[in-house]
């Protein structure tokens, strides 16, 4: 079962989440306790708050954010200037990702509440060895 959101507009999202996530990232990463040279997973990645707040936060090896929006993916992809950063469109309940891709999944805010099948994304997200979410 896939995830159903339908976005039209990045800026809007930005408006009324983006803004709050861009404040809470730094905090989650500090209570996540990223390390140094860990390949991070960010699921539901929207327009990029967290994926880009690790980047400054911590010295990973790699940051692969995904999101079930285009427009999100799009507008991630248009504002990335870091080069551990890999950014794609993906399903949560169904990721493209062999098991143990990842040390570590995160995800920030509330998208585990347009998932159809929560659970499904959480044992997906379980291809990291460590899943860490907030909400």
């Amino acid at each position: 079962m896939t995830s159903e959101f339908i976005v039209q507009n990045a800026a809007g999202y930005e408006q009324l989440m983006g803004r709050w996530s861009k404040k809470l990232a730094p905090l989650f990463i500090e209570f996540a306790g990223v390390k140094n040279g860990e390949k991070v997973l960010d699921v539901g990645c929207g327009t990029g708050s967290l994926t880009f707040a690790l980047a400054r936060a911590a010295d990973v090896g790699e940051i692969t954010a995904i999101d079930y929006s285009s427009v999100f993916v799009e507008e991630a992809i248009r504002r990335n200037t870091d080069p551990r950063v890999r950014i794609r469109q993906a399903d949560a309940c169904a990721l493209p990702f062999e098991d143990g891709t990842f040390d570590r999944a995160l995800a920030l805010l509330n998208q585990w509440v347009f998932l159809r099948d929560t659970f499904a994304a959480l044992t997906s997200s379980q291809r990291s060895r460590e899943v860490i979410y907030k909400r």
